[in-house]
């Protein structure tokens, strides 16, 4: 994650940095921070699904191990 968001603030960056008019460029950077958002949103969307899922599979294993055996012969 840390690593998408260094490579989206590169972008940014670049983008600040060229030689266009002052309207395009805040433009441009509206549609990277739109993007950046709508990203970030599917990425925490998607670490949500699988964090639960794996709960849910958790969930199926036995809580307790039981120590004493039960023999009724």
């Amino acid at each position: 994650m840390v690593i998408v968001a260094l490579s989206y603030l590169i972008v940014v960056v670049q983008a600040a940095s060229s030689d266009q008019t002052a309207l395009s460029e805040m433009n441009d950077l509206g549609m990277l921070m739109l993007g950046g958002f709508v990203l970030a949103v599917a990425a925490a969307i998607a670490l949500t699904v699988i964090r639960l899922r794996i709960r849910e599979k958790k969930q199926n294993e036995p809580q307790f191990v039981s120590i004493s055996s039960r023999d009724d012969e």
